[in-house]
């Protein structure tokens, strides 16, 4: 008995599942774009200048794989629009441009400073913040449910997002005695390295 128990709790788990998705699959597909039909030509306008989808993508801060799947969408329901796109930009290749003056960068100035200051300077620590780049791998699913996710509630930055929850994990999962003195002495190994360099 307690076999088909578990086994009807497992499909009606799978099937959960299965209507979840089919649910969230739905709302995607409602979902309004977040641009316009002059970003997207911008962005098409993009691809057939460089050759390169990911500069189209990179214009419309979404994947490759969606940008890719868009232009497919558009190349077969909308010909004369890219068409008229791939003219414009054969129209801007042929129109000959001025020739640019090349920017001259002004000179840096640095401010003369005193040995006293000079020391002041360099006893004190940075006063914003350094930031470094971290990444990992997870699904191309999760990733992008991320992404939505950050830009639903207003951060731009996936980033932000990523740091606030793994500053969460480590408040709410408190590290072992042995843990502890083992974190403190690689801090303090990291903070000497950065003082000798």
């Amino acid at each position: 008995m307690g076999l088909n128990l578990k086994l009807q709790q497992g499909v009606d788990s799978t099937e959960n599942a299965i209507e979840e998705a089919k649910q969230e699959q739905t709302a995607r597909e409602s979902r309004k774009p977040p641009y316009t039909d002059e970003q997207m030509d911008e962005a098409l306008k993009t691809v057939y200048r460089t050759g390169k989808q990911q500069d189209g993508a990179d214009y419309l801060q979404i994947n490759k794989g969606t940008f890719s799947k868009k232009i497919r969408e558009i190349e077969e329901k909308e010909p004369e629009r890219v068409k008229r796109l791939k003219a414009e930009v054969e129209a801007e290749k042929d129109t000959p441009q001025a020739p640019q003056k090349p920017e001259i960068a002004p000179e840096p100035h640095e401010p003369i400073q005193t040995p006293v200051a000079e020391e002041k300077a360099e006893e004190k620590p940075p006063t914003k913040p350094q930031k470094q780049s971290f990444s990992f791998r997870a699904d191309q699913s999760k990733i992008e449910n991320w992404k939505l996710y950050a830009e639903t509630i207003g951060t731009k930055d996936i980033g932000t997002l990523w740091t606030a929850a793994i500053d969460e994990y480590i408040s709410n999962h408190a590290l072992t005695a042995d843990q502890q003195a083992i974190y403190d002495l690689k801090k303090k190994a990291a903070e000497m390295a950065k003082k000798q360099k």
